[in-house]
Formats: C-alpha cells, structure tokens, sequence
C-alpha cells in the first residue's frame, strides 16, 4: 500500500481543483491510500494566506505586482520560506506522525516545506513531487530534493530546465488536473434543449465574476439578438443583480451562480470569455474552446495569457467595446473561428491526473 498526501493551498481555487482533480483518479487505485490536505490548516495564522491572497490581487493589485516580483528575489523568497516554517510547524508533526511514502504538491508553498523536511530528516524515504498549475514557472516552484515536476507544456518545461536549472529527467509533460467530466464526450444536441439555446446560434460564455457589470453589459446590449450569452456570475452580486433585471427581454441570455456542469455549458459554448487562472485554461484547452481574456491578475495569469496568444488560441481585448468587436467577428467570419479552432484541436493536452496516477503506478 502506497502513502500518498496530496497537498494544497487555498490561496485561489485552482490548487486546490487541481488536488482535488487528483485525489479523485489517484483513489481509484486500490494500492494507493490517499489523504488531501489543505496546508492552511496547519497553520498558525488560519485564514492568512487565503483570505491575504483573495484582498490583495483584488483591492490592492499594486501590491500584488510588487510582492510576485519581490518574490524572484533571493532574499525576498528566503524571508518568505522562514515564516513559513514558523506559521507551518504543526506540519512538520504530522509529516513524523503519517510518514507518507509520496507527497504531490500543487503549491509551491507546501513543495518547499517538503523539500525542507526531506533535507533535514535524509534517512526517510519520501518522494516529492510537484504539479506546476500555470502556465509558465516560477523561481519558488523549484525546490532541492524533488524527485519529479508535472509541468503543462513543453514550453514549461523548457523553461524550467533553461532558465532554473532543473534536471530534463525530473520535468514530465503532463498537462494540469481538470476534473475528468471534462474529458466525457456530450451530446451538444440534448444540451442544447437542456438550456434552451438553438444549436444553430453562435454562443459565448463569459466565466468571471470579477471582470465587473461593464464589459458583460457592453457584450448583452450590443449582441443580444446576435449570440447566446451564457454568464457565471458567480460571488458577484452586482452583476447578479444586474443580470436579472435584464434577463427577461433577453431571449438568449442564461445566468448561473456557481455552477458545478460547467462542462456542459462550456460544451455548448463557441467561446468562453474567461479568467486566466491555469485550471480555467486547460479546462478551455481541454474543450476545444478558443478564449478570450479581459481581466487578467498580474503575475502568473499574465504568463497563462502570454502562452495562449503565442499559441494563437485565444485573444485579450483591451475594452468592453473590443470584446464586443472580437466577439461579432468570430461570429461573422467563420474562416477566422475555423483557424483558431484548429489550433486548438491540433494541440495536444493530455488528461494530467490520469497521466501522473499512471506515471505513478510504475514508480
């Protein structure tokens, strides 16, 4: 029977969604006794990093830029690294208490803690594994001691090995862990009469509540009678409030709060204006859905942004009236659709919790 502690902070969804996308293909091998753990709860400050996290790239993304560029800093990531030693003790205890045989981390956070473990406790066999849930790497992504890196593209890869020096044998292209709903073929015909959309409709789903009532407004007033509009609102109660004032003179709008099919609806979507978060891309990549970004955090959505335009697989838009622009010629050049559908059904993503669940099989 193998050990294996998954690892998550709850700092965003997406490494916590990406853990949790694991835990699920991991359990389905009998040999495999897994435990999911959110990191923060290990902590001496409950909440911090969360909450911190979710207030400052939201109210204070000045802030935000300075600290993730403080952070490539030596100095900087050593002051970070010691208070995290401090606020995660208690970790340190369970790690002496459960001696997992393997620790797969979604956060660089709980893979240098690990790393610091494996250094100071080298009679232990534990094996350390890190899954990188973005785009492009980070410096505090890379760590001593681990044994295997799970990167998105070889174009991460590549980086990983170039610019920080980690050996080719230990970086394995793998994609990043969606929920396998995403990779069960749907039927666009029964969706659409789930949903009321003619199928014959050109459709964009707009999946952010953080964008604002601005751009969502621009995009319902001016396409209305053109497109479908399928909006996740969300936490955003502005734009919920908004949104069903209106929705009964739209015809081919549809509102949702959380929603948990969202395979469905990106399914029957043409296009999804989307955030940048590494889950939300592969879940489009994974879809074949070309996406559109418009409110990007700096930082590491800026890098899933930047690997996507380069791919040509989507597009940024720089105002509400853009978005509207972009998103009438799609609609009306079906040749210019077609070309960027391609791409993305020529790029090869593969099924990432699968993958390293088989990789680690073998092990």
């Amino acid at each position: 029977m193998t050990k294996i502690c998954l690892l998550y902070v709850n700092c965003g969804s997406g490494h916590r969604m990406a853990a949790q996308s694991l835990y699920s293909r991991l359990r389905e091998n009998k040999n495999n006794a897994v435990k999911l753990i959110d990191l923060g709860k290990f902590s001496s400050f409950p909440g911090f990093y969360e909450r911190g996290y979710r207030i400052i790239v939201t109210k204070f993304p000045f802030l935000w830029h300075l600290l993730y560029n403080l952070y490539s800093h030596a100095l900087c990531g050593k002051i970070v690294f010691w208070f995290n030693l401090i606020s995660f003790a208690r970790f340190f205890r369970y790690l002496n208490r459960e001696r997992p045989d393997v620790v797969i981390s979604t956060h660089f956070f709980a893979s240098s803690l690990v790393s610091y473990y494996k250094k100071r406790h080298a009679d232990i066999s534990l094996r350390l594994m890190t899954v990188v849930t973005d785009f492009g790497a980070y410096p505090l992504w890379v760590n001593p001691y681990t044994d295997y890196y799970f990167v998105a593209s070889s174009d991460t890869r590549e980086q990983m090995i170039r610019d920080y020096g980690v050996e080719k044998e230990k970086v394995i292209v793998s994609g990043i862990p969606v929920r396998e709903q995403f990779f069960h073929p749907l039927d666009r015909r029964e969706l659409s009469k789930k949903y009321a959309l003619p199928l014959d409709k050109f459709c964009v789903f707009i999946f952010s509540s953080d964008m604002g009532v601005g751009p969502i407004k621009k995009v319902i007033e001016e396409l209305k009678d053109e497109v479908g509009v399928l909006v996740s609102y969300g936490d955003n109660l502005q734009l919920k409030e908004h949104l069903e004032k209106i929705a009964r003179s739209c015809r081919y709008l549809r509102i949702f709060g959380r929603i948990e099919a969202i395979w469905e609806v990106m399914e029957l979507a043409d296009v999804v204006v989307t955030k940048a978060g590494g889950i939300s891309v592969s879940e489009c990549l994974v879809k074949k859905k070309p996406m559109v970004f418009i409110y990007v955090f700096y930082g590491q959505e800026e890098r899933n942004v930047e690997f996507i335009l380069k791919k040509k697989m989507g597009f940024r838009p720089s105002t509400a009236l853009e978005l509207v622009e972009l998103l009438r010629n799609l609609k009306d050049n079906p040749s210019r659709f077609s070309r960027v559908r391609q791409r993305l059904i020529n790029f090869d993503f593969p099924d990432a919790a699968d993958k390293i669940a088989s990789i680690l099989s073998k092990l």
